[in-house]
This record gives structure tokens, sequence and C-alpha cells, in this order.
């Protein structure tokens, strides 16, 4: 081979090893990041412990001897929801089969692990650690047998292995090479329908196995039958399952590269191409098949074998020999191993003299016993292929690409023929280890191809996503993490003329790629076709794709500066045609160049203002929002690229922020007397080059000052923050003004600085961020937090004494209204105005009546105002829910932001979906049916004298009306109001809330004093986020076991027991002990440390608890795992057991102020 070590599988590192291979086996699989279903398993043989679904038909479980089959032919199916039936006799216990996720990690799959088997059938898995490894049983041995041919499917689910023993009983058909599949769940080995026929096929005995990338397992041995000998026979099993197909030979004697008495095995690549390796005395050859070629290959027809990748003679002396087992991982290891030792290599080999690092084996066993080697993942491989999209400059021109580690040339390749395109030719692909370093380049391929009549580009592409390009002949680079069981594929493109995109100013100077815009900013797009170097006319088949350019911006005309509907083309001279397609938003450039020439064409185009269409520009992706890109590529495709090829492609961030307005409760929730709102303005860079100078947000509170007063010592709740300014940057830490993180950790944040306290300004009274802020670039937001107070003025902004008189103390019922505007200015010193909520622009109409019907200004953008009602006579259930089922959910993020769905881990907030009902308390115990209390027809009778039905008449559901659009309660406070004199006691409602952000939640309202009892008849299904904009379903939360008693306290003001005020209406629920359990702080945070305080976790609540408002109900269901019953009633649980049902009472907002000392008050 002239010294170049040709290496697909990098195999040539085996010389020097004692030949020949006994058995080699390379058994592949999928990379472990790749999952793959396989077929229903449904059968479960009698008597054995796993469940429905172990099993594919036809497949037998496998006992090891000492362990054998319990059945119990008298257990009688259990129904979903029953409990099992009694046993009609004594049974030996079995152990419940393991659950189906538990067999998802049962073979560890990651970089170093190695898994071997014996001749008897033991799964053994090897941990390496550099020169150090563990040895650990994996399940339990079959006990007798030649098993080998070992394969192992995606992530360790599917294991494959053929047993070479015949163990049919005698006068009965041969069973030998039967394929087993082992259960990594039962940890034992299922006997499959499947069997290798070798009968009539020359081969004598099966020497490999592997998984392709679909999850097929394949097994295969060496042929001496006559004219055929040394081709290499191929089996797969099909697709159900139960049978070993012959799928065709590797055909090595037409290309002349058989022997006889060869040993060997085979391996997968991650696309699907095989590598053979075959060993003969002292010679290890390693041959490609296509994957197209093997899919074609039927019984024994011949499969074409693409290429000897390498040849190599032993030489020097090695840790181990007698190698009956390669495998290689994602991070491109190569382990060898024999009957007792593994070592490794790392790819490619580089030296002819390189040696394997043995592995040093301990554990339990101690020793390894393996006649077979596999790991459940793929190298990383790189592959090189030449492309000629414009077709040859003369039709004898050829090209020869090298693909090099070092001075090693693992690969080379000379293109044929003179057809255009992707040629057949290529190298590789070649595994090679992660931190590898690569090199490939071209040279002319014969005398008579000169480079120069080319313009010469490369791409080198991951996942189908440009890792690096340029244009030149040569590049190197480091095969990076990301490639780990992955393949890098580089293309050497050669065209006849060089193409090319450039984005210019209106001063006709360059914008390159990254250099931000501003709003009416014109830009300009000019297309380049270079042939200067061409020897011939050079065709032109181009598209410029403009639909991610104007989204945000419109075609300008540059002579009479006017916005127009079409483009405006400048071309410098005659060849090129253009063709504009309004409907696609694509130009498609046509032609010829001239040799020796180059012609332009160019477009102009003007960018929006920020305000135009801001709200769908900032929510869009494709096309993004507030971004132009635009694209150039060969040929008509009509979807652009995917990625943004630099010279073909620019793109242009546009200078802009906004501003938006949310609140902690969300816009829409109802606040008792004292109960505080914490408003959040937020500015947002839309684009990371926007430069946000002088920023100042500013806050309106004219209108929440007729009802609510500024609350700078309000309690900060879970999700809201402390009074003041804070910056954060892209992963959602909090930065200083330098843009550093200013806290220990992630969980804390720290403003920069306080806001201003409010103050009148031309007769509204205004809350802005403070001093204007410079921020750094590294932030990407900027958040202003304060709260004020229902009904209350704590500090004394504004003066109480505003709301005395007639008509001005804030009343049940009243709505206050809160504004958020900024303002700032850009790089160049101007002020820049966010595309909505701009100060000064938008001025809010605060002189709206605050319990009118419309207490909003309509007209001010909705994004930047939030609104709260002045309440009382209710209270608020939200669901939560804990469990060892819900940790599958733990720690999400909400898609497409930073935020996590829940506060902290462990468990979920704001459940949705589920039904409440409100009951009596009878003797100590829930009545039958819904509280007399709430409403019912029988209350709207103009005779109705206030009494509340019977018991008997309380379960007529047809009377039933305390929805949240109750006809009878609306009928009585109409009677109410027209008969002052005459009042009648409001009947109660109970519902889920339909909108807002608390939407899902349940409420009711006017549900007098007394003793009651929850009772949960549906389980929740869904969860919604705190700020109420998200949903996503979620499965496995039960219902709560048992009802949950709970007490409604007066209104009016009542004495202090605890953290508890037993009066304001607010609530508390039962201790079952005849007293009351505290209060909970959901989500309370150490602000320092960002740790969550005793009893704001869901895990750490009882099972019922009030907020320290005393007006949110917290309920937490329990979802344990295995996960049945869904929607239906669990087992009853202990009331004080505290881990899996939680009740949260909030009467009103789940938000918390602090409190005053709680003393008994009486009415002035």
């Amino acid at each position: 081979m002239g010294g170049i070590l040709l290496s697909a599988l990098a195999l040539s590192a085996l010389i020097g090893m004692v030949m020949p291979i006994g058995d080699t086996a390379i058994a592949s699989a999928h990379a472990a990041e790749q999952t793959q279903a396989t077929p229903d398993e449904t059968a479960v043989t009698p008597g054995t412990s796993g469940e429905p679904g172990d099993l594919r038909d036809g497949e037998t479980t496998v006992l090891p001897e000492e362990e054998p089959a319990q059945q119990d032919p008298d257990a009688e199916p259990v129904q979903p929801g029953d409990q099992p039936a009694k046993p009609k006799a004594p049974v030996t216990p079995r152990a419940p089969a393991a659950p189906r996720a538990a067999a998802q990690n049962a073979l560890t799959c990651l970089p170093g692990n190695v898994f071997g088997v014996s001749g008897a059938g033991q799964l053994q898995q090897i941990t390496t650690n550099g020169n150090r490894g563990t040895v650990t049983n994996v399940g339990a041995s079959f006990g007798s047998g030649e098993f080998n041919g070992l394969g192992i499917g995606s992530g360790g689910t599917a294991v494959y292995a053929y047993n070479r023993s015949n163990t049919a009983r005698p006068n009965t058909p041969s069973n030998a090479n039967t394929v087993y599949r082992f259960d990594p769940a039962a940890g034992r080995w299922n006997s499959t329908p499947a069997r290798i026929d070798t009968a009539n096929t020359g081969v004598s005995s099966l020497v490999g196995g592997a998984v392709d990338p679909s999850g097929k397992y394949w097994a295969g041995g060496f042929t001496t039958a006559k004219g055929v000998n040394g081709n290499f026979q191929l089996w797969a099993m099909n697709d159900a399952g139960t049978a070993m197909e012959r799928r065709g030979q590797l055909d090595l004697v037409t290309r002349g590269w058989h022997a006889s008495n060869g040993n060997g095995d085979f391996a997968f690549d991650t696309l699907g191409n095989l590598f053979l390796v075959r060993g003969v005395g002292k010679t290890v050859s390693v041959f490609r098949v296509d994957a197209a070629d093997l899919s074609r290959g039927t019984g024994a027809g011949a499969i074409k074998v693409a290429a000897l990748v390498s040849q190599s003679q032993t030489m020097g002396d090695d840790p181990i020999t007698n190698i009956n087992g390669i495998a290689y991982d994602s991070e491109g290891k190569l382990f060898l191993g024999n009957a007792s030792r593994v070592a490794y290599l790392p790819l490619p080999v580089q030296s002819q003299s390189a040696s394997p690092t043995e592995v040093t084996l301990s554990g339990t066993p101690a020793t390894l016993s393996s006649t077979d080697l596999a790991t459940c993942s793929f190298p990383p491989t790189v592959k090189i292929q030449k492309d000629l999209p414009d077709g040859r400059a003369f039709a004898n021109d050829q090209f020869k690409l090298q693909l090099k580690s070092g001075s090693t040339v693992l690969g080379e390749a000379t293109t044929t023929g003179n057809g255009s395109g992707i040629q057949t030719e290529n190298v590789g692909p070649v595994p090679v280890a992660i931190g590898a370093s690569m090199s490939f380049t071209e040279v002319a391929g014969n005398s008579s191809t000169d480079l120069k009549n080319y313009v010469t580009s490369w791409e080198c592409l991951l996942d189908g996503k440009v890792l690096w390009g340029d244009k030149s002949l040569g590049t190197s680079f480091t095969m990076p993490a990301e490639a780990a069981g992955k393949e890098i594929l580089c293309t050497i493109k050669n065209s006849l003329m060089d193409v090319s995109k450039t984005a210019i100013g209106a001063d006709g100077k360059d914008l390159p790629s990254g250099t931000p815009v501003d709003e009416n900013g014109v830009v300009g797009y000019k297309l380049a076709f270079d042939n200067r170097a061409g020897a011939n006319p050079a065709a032109v088949n181009y598209r410029d794709y403009l639909a991610d350019v104007l989204d945000d911006a419109t075609f300008y005309n540059t002579s009479t500066g006017q916005r127009v509907a079409t483009p405006v083309i400048a071309l410098s001279g005659a060849g090129l045609t253009h063709t504009w397609s309004a409907a696609d938003k694509w130009l498609t450039i046509g032609g010829t160049v001239p040799a020796k020439q180059m012609l332009t064409l160019t477009v102009y185009v003007k960018v929006k203002e920020n305000t135009d269409a801001a709200a769908e520009r900032q929510g869009a992706t494709s096309p993004q929002g507030f971004f132009l890109r635009n694209k150039l590529a060969r040929g008509t495709n009509p979807q652009p690229p995917t990625d943004c090829v630099p010279g073909l492609c620019v793109e242009n961030p546009i200078n802009a922020w906004t501003v938006t307005k949310s609140s902690l409760p969300a816009s829409g929730a109802r606040l008792h007397k004292g109960g505080n709102a914490h408003y959040k303005i937020t500015a947002t860079k839309l684009t990371g080059t926007t430069t946000l100078n002088d920023l100042v947000l500013t806050d309106d509170v004219t209108h929440v000052f007729k009802t609510a007063g500024w609350a700078p010592g309000a309690a900060v709740p879970s999700g809201a923050r402390k009074h003041g300014v804070y910056l954060f940057n892209a992963d959602g830490r909090s930065v200083g003004l330098d843009g550093q993180p200013n806290t220990s950790n992630a969980d804390t944040f720290a403003p920069v600085q306080d806001v201003a306290a409010p103050k009148q300004v031309n007769g509204r009274w205004l809350v802005t961020s403070g001093p204007a802020l410079k921020l750094p670039p590294q932030a990407v937001s900027a958040e202003m937090w304060f709260a004020v107070q229902a009904a209350e003025s704590p500090a004394g902004i504004p003066d109480p004494s505003i709301w005395q008189g007639a008509g001005n103390a804030p009343t049940t019922g009243w709505t206050f209204v809160n504004y958020a505007t900024g303002m700032a200015k850009g790089s160049r010193g101007a002020g820049f105005a966010p595309n909505a909520c701009v100060t000064g622009g938008n001025v809010p109409n605060t002189a709206l009546d605050p319990k009118s019907t419309t207490p909003a200004d309509a007209q001010f953008p909705a994004q930047c105002q939030v609104r709260h009602e002045l309440s009382q006579n209710y209270f608020t259930i939200r669901k939560d829910a804990a469990g060892a089922g819900l940790e599958r959910y733990a720690d999400d993020l909400i898609p497409g932001t930073t935020e996590k769905w829940d506060p902290d881990s462990t468990g979920l907030w704001n459940m949705v979906g589920h039904k409440f009902e409100v009951r009596n308390d009878v003797a100590g115990k829930p009545s039958a049916y819904p509280a007399v209390e709430l409403c019912r027809t029988d209350y709207a009778a103009d005779g109705w004298t206030g009494a509340w039905v019977s018991s008997t008449r309380a379960a007529d559901a047809g009377a039933w009306d305390f929805g949240q659009n109750s006809k009878t309660l609306q009928k009585l406070i109409d009677w109410n109001t027209m008969n002052p004199d005459n009042q009648k006691p409001l009947c109660g409602t109970l519902y889920p809330i339909s909108e807002g952000g608390q939407a899902g939640r349940w409420r009711s309202e006017n549900l007098s004093a007394g003793n009651f009892w929850l009772v949960e008849t549906r389980a929740p299904n869904q969860q919604r986020s705190t700020d109420g904009k998200h949903v996503r379903d979620i499965s496995g939360v039960q219902r709560l076991s048992r009802p949950m008693q709970f007490s409604i306290w007066p209104e009016a003001d009542g004495p202090a027991s605890g953290q508890s005020m037993r009066g304001r209406g607010q609530l508390d629920v039962g201790n079952g002990s005849g007293s009351y359990l505290d209060r909970c702080n959901p989500g309370q945070q150490d602000p320092k440390t960002g740790e969550f305080l005793p009893g704001g976790t869901v895990a750490e609540r009882p099972t019922a608890c009030v907020n320290p408002t005393g007006y949110l109900m917290l309920v937490k269901d329990p979802a344990p795992v295995p996960l049945p019953l869904t929607g239906g009633a669990g087992p009853w649980l202990l009331w004080g057991g505290g881990g899996l049902a939680l009740l949260v009472a909030a009467v009103g907002t789940v938000w918390w102020r602090v409190r005053r000392p709680v003393t008994p008050r009486h009415a002035a």
C-alpha cells in the first residue's frame, strides 16, 4: 500500500496481533443518541415474571437452571382500577415486572463502556476509565452453549446473539444457530423463532453478528462453496422478528480479494455501510460495502464490495493475542478483546508500530469471560466527497482527494469520467476519535488538469448543518465533541466561476454579516458572478431567497427615494436574466457570463419601522422577525438552504427592543383588601446586537392609586422579585452593569439599582426605573419590579385621605389598571423607542372609573397593561402534584423560553383539568351532596325566605346553579339592590376560572362562613404555567384519595391564632384532630442563597395548607410509579401522609404579603 494506512474501521491497527481472529466480532448498533422503536411485543410465556410487552410473538423466556419459573394457575386477571383477586391457594410470591422505563437504562451506553458475552451466555459490561476497567455481570447466564455474534440495539434496549449449540432433544430437528434476544429489564435471554440455517450454503461456522442503524440484527460467515469460496454469506432478521433470511454474499471472489480459511466479523457505521473484517494467517483486511448495495442483497446473490480499505501484515509486540472480539465507542476508541482481556486503540491509528493499551480489569466477577465484544454506539466518522456543479472545464479533468491525520494518509480517491455534480469516488467514511486532528486536500488528478480553471470551496456538515466552510484548497480541523457517534461530511466543490453575495449600505460600503441595521435603513444586495478566470462562458442558474428579508423590509428605489412593491434591478452588463416571484418572494437569475468577465446584479430594500407589525414580527421565527437574512443558492429549489453559507448568505440583525408588562398574580386576578400585586416591566432586546443606552422604564400608577397604595415592604412570593431593577443575560443569569453575573448562583438575583418612589408629574403618578441605565452588551433584558397593596396604603403613597368621602373608598368590584412605557438612546446617541409602549408616545387614559365596566384604556397597547380587581367573599384553589411519577417532567423548560414550568423541581405547580365539589360538614364527615349554601334554582324564587334547601333537595342536580354565570346569584344581587331594607343572603358559586392568568384554577364566591369539605371528582390532565400563558399535557396524576376539611371564617376582622386571622373571610385547613394546620409559603426562597425555605417546595408541603393571605388553598395530588388509575381514585391515604396529597387553599390570590401582627380588631 506504499506506506498509506487506508482504514474505514482503522482495524489495520490489528497488525502485530496473533492471527487468525477466532470468531472476531464488531457488534455495532445505533448511536446511543438515536431512538429506534421495536415491534409490538405482546406474548408472555405462562409462568414467567415478565409483563405483557416483554416478548415478541414466538419468543420464549429462558430461565437459568437455578431459577425455575413460578406460576399461579388460579390467579384471576386484574382489571384496571380493581384490587387483585385473592389466590385460591398459596403461591410463591413473584417480584413485579420492572417498569418499561427500567429497560432504557439497564445497559449503560456511554463512551468507554463495552460489552462481552461468554459461551454460556453471560452478558458482561466492562466500564473503562483510561487503562482501568470494571467488569459487571448483566442479568443471568443462559447456563451453557456456544453464544456468539453479539449485537446491541439503540441505547441497549435490544441485545442479540446466536447459540451455535444444538440443544434440541434426540430425534428432533436441530436448533443450532438459534437467535436469542436478551431482555435488559428481566435480565435473561429469550429464545426467538429465528434460526440461521446454514445448510447448503457452504458456511460451516458463523463468525459474526451486528445490528444496523434501523435496529435489524444481521449474522454471517465465510462460505467454502464451489465458485464462491471466500465470499461472506449474510443473514438478517425479518421485520416480524421470526426468521433469519439470507441476504446475499459479499462478493470478494469477483474482486480478487477472496481467501481460504478466513475468520472475522463485520460492523455498520451510522449510515448503514457495512465493514467486513477478515483475518487470514497474519493478514488483516477491511472491506467496505455501501448501504445502497447491501439493501439489494437477497439469497445467495452477489453483493458488490465497494473497496478494500485496509490490508496489513502483523508486526511488533501487542499486549493481547488470540483476539475474538472487536468493538468501538461513540468517541472513537477501538476495543479489542480475547477470552479474558481487553485493550483499546484511539482512532485513527497513525503508526504501524502502534500497540493497543491494555485495560486492567477488576469488579464482580474480577475476570472477563468473552467470546465476542459489542457496544451500543457508532464511532465518529469523516467522509470526503467531490462536487462539480458546473461540470468540468475540460472533459479529461480529474481530481484527487486525500484525508489525513497528521502525516498519515487515511484515504484517497481520484475521480473518473466526465459527469457533473457529486462524483462517485469519495474518501471514507473513516472512523476517528473525538479530538483527533484531521486535514483534507485536493490536487489535480492527472497532468492535464489545471485547478486554476476552477473556483474551489468546501464545507463540512454535521447533522445537515454547516460546521465549517471556506474558499481554499485545503483545511484542517479537530473532531468536535458534538460529532460523537455521527458522521462529518465534507464536500470540496469546484465551480467554473466564483459566485458571491454581499450586503451594502446606502453609501455603498459593505455591511458584513452580523452588522446591525436601524429601522428605515437602506440595504443593498449585490450578487457577483465572476468568470474572469474562466476560459469558456459560464451558465448561470441561481435563486435569491428574499422571504426572510421582506418580512422586515420593503423594496426600495434609490433613484426616487421611495418604497416600491417590486424589485428594482441594477445590472452591470449584458448576459444575466432575472424573474421575480411575488408569491414565493424569490428572484431567479439565469443567463451566461462570458469568459474573462464578471457581471453583477444589485437590488435595494428599506427596513420597516420597528412599530410596523411589531407583535407579529417579534414572535416570528421562520422567517425570523427583526432580522434580515438573504440566501443565494444554485438551482431552483423551492426551499431555501437550511444554513446561511458564508459568501452566499448575509445576515443583518435590526436594532430593536420592546416593552412588556406582567404581574403576580396574573392580570385579571382578584385581590382581597391588603393583598399585594407585584408588577414587572420588562425591556427586551429583540436582537443580540441591539444597543440600549440611557434606558428609563416608566410605570403610570395613576389609575392604580384610586384603589391601591405603594407597598415597598411587600413580601416577595416565588416568581417575583424584590423592588428594584434587574439585568439578565441570555442564560437567564442576573448580571451587573459590567455584564458579569452579580450573584453566586443561577437561582439568586440582585438588582443593579432601586426603582424611584412614585412622584406626581403633571397630575399623574409615575414610578420610574431610576437613573438612566446603559445596558452592557451581555444583558438581553432589564426587569423593573415593585408592588402595591389593595385598598391600603402602607407607605402613605398616595395619602389615604384621598379615599375618604362618599364614592372614594376602594370597594369590592373596583378594578385598578397599570400602564408601562419605555425610552432609550441607540448607539449613535439618538432617541431609540421600543416597538410598542413608548414613553411620551403612548399616554394612557387614567380618568376611567374603576367601578365601571370599562375601566381600562382600550387604545393603550395590551402588552403593556395589567389589571386587578378588589374583591371579597371568595377564595381560589390551586392544584399541584407530586410523586415519583412526575420526575420525568421535573425542570422542563417552557418551549421557546428559558423559564421553567415550575419554581421547584419536587413537583408540578398549577395543574388544570380537574373538578372539585365543596360539601357540608355533617357530624365531622362530608355530606353526600354539594353544600346547601351553593346556589340552587330554589333560591331564585320571589318568595324565598333565605332558608337553605334540605339535604334531600340538595342532592337534586337539576336544581344546581352554582357555576360562574349563576342566574340565581344574579337575581339575588338584583333583589338586594332594589330592596335595601329586605336583604336576602347571597348563595355561593364554585367553578373553574375560564380565562386570564389564573385560568384552570377553581374559585368559590359568596360561600358563607362555616365548616366544609373539599372533594375532588376528576383528576387533572394538564399543567398551566404560572403566568397563565402556556399549557402542556401531563399524565399519571391521581385525584385526591379522601376529602379535605376546611373552614371559612366570618368576613369581619377576627382574632389571631398562630399565622391565621380567624376573620376577613380567610380559610384554614383542618389537621384531623380538631385544630388547624399552619399556613404555608409556596415557593418561598432565601433571597441570598436561592434555597427554598421550609415548606416552600411541593414535596415539603403537607397534604393541605393555606397560604399566608388566607385566600389560596393549595391541593397536592399524588402521581406514583407505576402510573395506573389516571383520573381514578387512588388508595385511601392517611391525613397526615404529607407526600401524596396536598391541598393548597388560596382564597383570592396565589401571592401573599407581609402581614401585620395579627390581633383582634373591631370596626370603628
